[in-house]
């Protein structure tokens, strides 16, 4: 078995296990495994609370960054569940008003309800913006599942009518988001296209790679064109570094937003050449399977996290 193979059947036994409720709620119910696994985890995130959250979205915005904050979770219940994300959300709305920061909230609409009620997931995002706008903050909504995308557009593009500050994400690597982009142009906000996560093994590997790659590229190109704010999200320096197509990516509507923790090296460079500069920072209890995932999207920081759990210190300043 070569290292590409084994690095893929790792990423999918993560993905398997932060997908298992019940590891996750053993792990965080353990006096021994929690804070072991917490100490490596924190690499990856601001912490548990959203004074967490918010200390260090200031301390990344004097540094220079922008700052794009999503509160980890699953997806809600019933409208009790809904209606813990929204208070919580808005509370952090106003620390952040409070602290003068300006940033981004990332909003995973199933957090807020999209499988318990539409109407009231879209009555939730609306006092989510509106709110938000106050203080000058952008909403973006994300969709990590591509059953859910249908919905997540149409309450989207609703909204969009009539608020300005509310943005959509578009994963590079799903085959629809050709046709979702095309929907999305006439409205305002923010587009934000990911570009890192890679679905594919085997034989085709690189060739498929290439081909998402240039289909990501396409996208981005599209984003830019209507001169909205675009955000770049993904590690692959193929997408923005100078040079062939990739050159116009240094657009004066265009950002490179990196997940925080995972290549903070290659932020500072970016952000030293003059490319505006945005971290993703989530924060919650739900950290687990999210830290597990971050591991599956990046194998080499296994052996980081390894080091962090074996010294049971908290991880360096990194920014």
């Amino acid at each position: 078995m070569g290292p590409a193979k084994a690095q893929e059947l790792a990423a999918q036994a993560l993905r398997a296990v932060a997908c298992n409720d019940g590891i996750a709620k053993l792990v965080q119910g353990s006096r021994e495994l929690y804070p072991l696994l917490y100490n490596a985890a924190r690499r990856y995130m601001a912490g548990e609370s959203r004074e967490d959250a918010v200390c260090e979205a200031v301390r990344l915005g004097y540094k220079g960054y922008g700052v794009s904050l999503c509160l980890m979770g699953k997806e809600a219940a019933d409208e009790r569940e809904c209606s813990a994300v929204r208070d919580e959300l808005l509370r952090l709305v106003g620390m952040l008003g409070i602290a003068g920061r300006s940033s981004t909230i990332l909003l995973n609409l199933s957090h807020i309800g999209m499988a318990v009620d539409r109407e009231l997931t879209y009555r939730y995002l609306v006092q989510l913006i509106r709110e938000a706008a106050i203080y000058g903050i952008e909403t973006l909504i994300e969709c990590e599942e591509e059953s859910g995308m249908d919905d997540a557009l149409d309450i989207y593009k609703r909204a969009a009518e009539s608020h300005s500050s509310l943005g959509m994400t578009l994963m590079a690597h799903w085959p629809r988001t050709d046709e979702d982009i095309r929907e999305i142009l006439p409205l305002t906000g923010r587009i934000r296209i990911v570009t890192d996560r890679d679905n594919y093994g085997g034989d085709q590997r690189e060739l498929v790679a290439e081909q998402r790659k240039e289909r990501g590229i396409g996208l981005i190109e599209t984003a830019l064109s209507t001169g909205r704010p675009v955000s770049i999200a993904g590690c692959d320096e193929a997408y923005y570094l100078p040079g062939g197509r990739a050159q116009r990516f240094g657009a004066r509507n265009a950002e490179i937003e990196l997940p925080y923790g995972v290549r903070p090296e290659q932020a500072k460079q970016l952000k030293e050449k003059g490319c505006r500069t945005r971290v993703r920072l989530p924060y919650g209890k739900a950290w687990f399977p999210y830290f597990l995932h971050r591991l599956a999207d990046h194998p080499s920081q296994v052996y980081r996290a390894i080091a962090d759990i074996a010294s049971l210190q908290a991880p360096e300043e990194t920014y």
